[in-house]
């Protein structure tokens, strides 16, 4: 095989060429051509320079004439058979005109009324009506058909085979030349597919995508069921069914809201609903079908009610619009009693609160909220759902976060009762709703979906990692996109649906929790897996300090005799924590302690107030960070603190709620602001205490808890201590490495503009073996522990 890649530019004709875009050779001749993205056909001929003798079927080649063919770009080229000249050339181009020429690139017929997007692909019937045995009665046979006729002085009938041309806007025509019927026989959505949906009732599966379509398929014979199109002028964003299946509400980028018919498509209302100021991102129904709710890109949660009168030419009217958010609402959720089948409205955002509405105080434009709660720190929570019925003996609702991390609250409440991480560490669970039981089990299960994975989780939540389980569904890194959107799963909890947003994909999946269940039940002790999760020397770390918290509790001056134990009251959990290098927010700390003590509540009525070392190791490798303490978030931190301290409270919070670390040239504070900032924001602390913490930081004073100290402390030589360092500028490095005393290691940590040196001179400081072999073998983990 010889191949050769002839050179054209576009000073060899004093024209524009374009990029190639398809290439073919001309039937019975050794001529190719090629199509650009200007509408030019480029004619390939024999170079006779290079030939020199040989035969005419040789791949040097040079470009000799340029033919205009169409003012659009030329994006398909073929030929094909026709009559009365044998073969011809089909084009077509980024407009949706398919043209014909005859081998002398005169034109014969063209379809210019094919505007569904750019041409793809022309393909013709195969039962071709020019083979031999139909030669002889060719003639006859298309007397009294309604051909065309060519483009040319004769006027003869054109005639070529039926064909199909589909193109990038995701249709597919079928074309009959006879007569000249087209007909749309496909499709599909050609732009983002973020929503998704299933009928409570039908075996029904609704799509909806930017290219402004609803299609709704029966997942079990693979058939479309129907579909609408409003244009693309009015891409869609989402689209739930009601709790009856009679309706389905879609939700457009522009902020209008349609209810339409779920089996017709037919609009239910006289007009859309046009309150969203921006893309409705969430629609939700109650469970009665009275109440529906969807929340826009502005922060507005915007309520409607069910009419009840038949005289009402509206099936749904608008109730109010509130905004209870600073920050984009990440869910949306009807909640329903199971006793009185009251419904609660909430809804959840990056500003870290969940907002609660009164649903039966509301009226005409009026939408009372009840409360704030705020259900995050640091992490930006990302969607909330509720356990599948009688999972639990008291009702929750899961809150998973960017943390890695899913949290079970008290739906009376409203208090963190469970927190565990996500499996595979690090990855964000964006969409999560329960799993119907089947017959066959005997447990109850999550479907779960992040950015590339759908999981599966065993309920109830513990952290055990055997309970998760996953695949990659919609992959990223050059093999696709990695921006899942929409999760559904159909009424048996026998299917789950995926929508790959931009990747325009919808994927159905079987399920099959009995394999899950049965893994977990082989396996035997779950403690053992947590223990796994600890180096050796860590965990007798672990267990020393656990043991010294037993002689704390009993007074360490104590000289009687003590009582042996193997546990620790609940309320020492925070200081073995931090003794082993997790440093929990004071809210953390409540959370683990609540976590704890009503752990048997509900079974025995009685509260737990000892805490073993087993559940402790538990309860640690669920609540930690899952990569430790980076030094760029320190660093990051430094950044906020300072726009704070010179007034610029806008970009403090810009700073603050962004997942982005903007750098600054070392930023400084002095540690007077320091102090002020701590005392007066987030977790407020006292001065006194701030000042007992910053004295053992300094070494002003020893080490331990005030019961832990035994020698006299004179307050004014501490106070005099503290005051001569108040004016002390510090940045990030300087509060990690001589106030924190922590050294940063891994390259990955530190951010742009840091030196080698500075990471060498780190490492040094680092008695640990371990750090110095990943230094000389260049070798950083990513997920590893940041600081010493």
């Amino acid at each position: 095989m010889v191949a050769y890649a002839p050179s054209l530019k576009d000073d060899d004709f004093k024209q524009k060429v374009g990029q190639f875009s398809c290439t073919q050779y001309i039937p019975d001749k050794s001529i190719a051509i090629t199509g650009t993205s200007t509408g030019l056909l480029v004619i390939w001929e024999s170079d006779k320079q290079r030939v020199k003798g040989e035969n005419s079927e040789t791949p040097y080649k040079r470009a000799t004439k340029l033919i205009p063919l169409h003012q659009k770009g030329i994006t398909f080229l073929t030929t094909t058979a026709c009559h009365p000249y044998g073969k011809c050339i089909v084009t077509g181009d980024s407009s949706g005109q398919v043209k014909f020429f005859d081998c002398n690139f005169m034109l014969l017929f063209w379809y210019q009324d094919l505007k569904f997007g750019p041409v793809n692909c022309v393909s013709f019937a195969t039962t071709s009506l020019f083979t031999e045995k139909n030669k002889s009665s060719f003639t006859e046979s298309i007397k009294g058909k309604a051909y065309p006729t060519c483009a040319t002085i004769g006027a003869e009938p054109f005639i070529i085979e039926d064909f199909i041309v589909s193109t990038s806007s995701a249709f597919m025509i079928s074309v009959t030349v006879e007569g000249g019927l087209k007909k749309i026989i496909l499709r599909e959505h050609d732009s983002d597919v973020n929503g998704l949906t299933t009928h409570p009732v039908l075996n029904h599966v609704a799509t909806c995508s930017h290219s402004g379509l609803v299609k709704i398929y029966d997942y079990e014979s693979k058939l479309v069921v129907t579909m609408k199109s409003f244009g693309l002028n009015n891409p869609i964003q989402s689209c739930v069914y009601d709790k009856t299946g009679q309706y389905i509400a879609v939700g457009f980028m522009s902020g209008y809201l349609r209810v339409l018919d779920s089996l017709t498509l037919n609009e239910m209302t006289s007009e859309p609903f046009t309150y969203g100021k921006g893309p409705i991102t969430h629609i939700d129904f109650s469970y009665c079908n009275n109440y529906c709710a969807y929340a826009d890109s502005a922060f507005t949660t915007t309520l409607l009610l069910r009419s009840n009168t038949h005289e009402c030419e509206n099936s749904w009217c608008y109730v109010a619009r509130v905004r209870a958010h600073n920050r984009r609402i990440t869910d949306l959720l009807f909640w329903t009693l199971t006793e009185s089948k009251r419904s609660r409205l909430f809804t959840l955002s990056e500003d870290r609160t969940l907002a609660e509405y009164d649903l039966y105080n509301a009226r005409k434009h009026s939408l009372p909220v009840i409360a704030r709660y705020q259900v995050e720190q640091l992490a930006k929570p990302l969607c909330l759902s509720m356990p599948p019925l009688s999972c639990y003996k008291e009702e929750f609702f899961f809150i998973s976060n960017s943390a890695s991390k899913i949290k079970l609250y008290n739906t009376s409440t409203l208090m963190c009762r469970k927190t565990v991480s996500s499996f595979p560490q690090g990855i964000e669970y964006t969409k999560v709703l329960p799993l119907i039981s089947q017959k066959t089990n005997s447990c109850y299960f999550m479907v779960c979906l992040s950015k590339e994975r759908l999981g599966l989780i065993m309920l109830p939540l513990d952290g055990d990692p055997l309970k998760y389980t996953n695949i990659i569904a919609h992959p990223s890194n050059g093999r696709g996109v990695g921006q899942a959107q929409g999760l559904a799963i159909d009424r048996n909890g026998l299917y789950a649906f995926t929508a790959g947003g931009p990747d325009t994909c919808v994927h159905m999946w079987t399920l099959n929790p009995t394999v899950l269940e049965k893994t977990v039940n082989i396996a035997g002790c779950m403690k053992r897996r947590f223990y796994d999760f600890l180096s050796r020397d860590f965990l007798e770390e672990m267990k020393d300090y656990f043991y010294y918290s037993m002689i704390r509790t009993q007074g360490i001056c104590c000289m009687d005799e003590r009582k042996t134990s193997f546990t620790i009251p609940i309320t020492e959990i925070p200081f073995v924590m931090r003794a082993i290098g997790f440093y929990p927010t004071e809210a953390e700390v409540e959370n683990m302690i609540n976590e704890i003590k009503y752990s048997r509540f509900c079974d025995t009525g009685e509260y737990t107030t000892e805490i073993d070392l087993d559940t402790f190791i538990q309860l640690y490798c669920n609540h930690r960070p899952f990569q430790g303490i980076l030094y760029k978030d320190v660093e990051s931190a430094f950044n906020i603190l300072t726009n704070a301290n010179v007034g610029n409270k806008d970009k403090c919070a810009e700073l603050s709620n962004s997942h982005e670390t903007i750098i600054q040239e070392k930023p400084t504070i002095t540690m007077e602001e320091l102090f002020l900032t701590l005392q007066n924001s987030g977790e407020a602390i006292g001065e006194a205490e701030m000042s007992e913490y910053m004295a053992i930081l300094w070494g002003i004073l020893p080490e331990g808890d005030r019961q832990e100290i035994l020698e006299e402390i004179d307050p004014k030589k501490i106070e005099k201590e503290l005051e001569s360092r108040m004016s002390t500028p510090i940045n990030a490095e300087t509060f990690v490495s001589d106030i924190l005393q922590m050294y940063v290691y891994g390259e990955d940590n530190l951010s742009a503009g840091h030196s080698k040196e500075l990471l060498s001179k780190k490492i040094q400081q680092t008695d640990t073996s371990l750090l110095d072999e990943l230094v000389s073998n260049g070798k950083y983990a990513a997920n590893s522990t940041q600081t010493e």
